[in-house]
């Protein structure tokens, strides 16, 4: 009988190591992240190390469809491909590389512009499978501001906004073809929204009053095609709403351009 109760003893001693084991490194992370308020390093996370082929950039514009509300944020301070100064760095290569495409314009740095770099953990609420990390980089030079987003796994930028007091843009189709050409995705059904176009161009295309153009298409490769929207007023343009997902707050973006002023 006592070698029965030692056995069934050490038989409970075991199952409790294994629930220690199991559940101990999750605590571990929850403590972590309340003393870190929500800063979390991701040097070791196997999430940056997603896929490069072109669905993966589908499932970026995918999760950007969704609601904000619908999707949870968490900052970090870097990922296991970037840091804030080796993303800063790859932001201008894209930027030479949008700029060889004619998406964007020639942009003239002058003196060091000013920059802020963000990053975070963007996971769907309903689809924890559904996930990206996201670098989130606004600057300010002599002549240009902008807020941009670039996916961490690929290196693409997805979504931006770029402002001009000196630059009127003079873009449509060609523009989001080219798009489509650097996310290396099909573009498919360009329409644009005449809804509030009471001016008429010398080109024959109607636009608002205030200059204001809006297209609606679609980006995908074989069956999977997520819809995308590219816009234009008289000093600004960009794909898609980059302001429901940047990290960095307006009154910070307005900092970064004064000090340059």
């Amino acid at each position: 009988m006592k070698a029965a109760g030692k056995m069934i003893g050490w038989i409970g001693f075991l199952c409790l190591l294994i629930i220690i084991g199991l559940f101990l490194p999750e605590w571990m992370v929850q403590y972590s992240d309340r003393k870190t308020s929500g800063i979390v390093k991701l040097e070791p996370l196997a999430l940056s190390r997603v896929g490069t082929s072109k669905h993966s950039v589908l499932d970026r514009l995918n999760l950007l469809q969704h609601d904000p509300h619908d999707v949870d944020k968490v900052a970090l301070e870097m990922s296991a491909n970037f840091d804030s100064a080796s993303a800063n760095a790859h932001f201008m290569s894209e930027i030479a590389k949008l700029s060889s495409l004619q998406i964007l314009p020639p942009i003239d740095w002058g003196t060091v512009p000013v920059f802020h770099v963000a990053a975070g953990l963007y996971t769907l609420k309903a689809d924890q499978s559904s996930h990206a990390i996201l670098w989130n980089i606004a600057f300010a030079g002599d002549s240009f501001s902008g807020n941009f987003v670039f996916d961490d796994a690929t290196g693409k930028v997805i979504t931006f906004k770029l402002s001009s007091h000196e630059y009127e843009p003079r873009l449509g189709e060609a523009t989001i073809e080219a798009w489509g050409n650097y996310l290396d995705l099909e573009v498919r059904n360009i329409r644009r929204d005449t809804t509030d176009a009471t001016v008429m161009e010398d080109d024959g295309v109607k636009v608002s009053e205030d200059g204001y153009q809006t297209y609606y298409f679609n980006l995908g490769a074989h069956d999977q095609f997520v819809p995308a929207t590219f816009y234009m007023d008289l000093n600004s343009y960009g794909f898609d709403d980059v302001s429901k997902w940047t990290l960095i707050k307006e009154e910070e973006i307005a900092v970064i351009i004064r000090k340059k002023e």
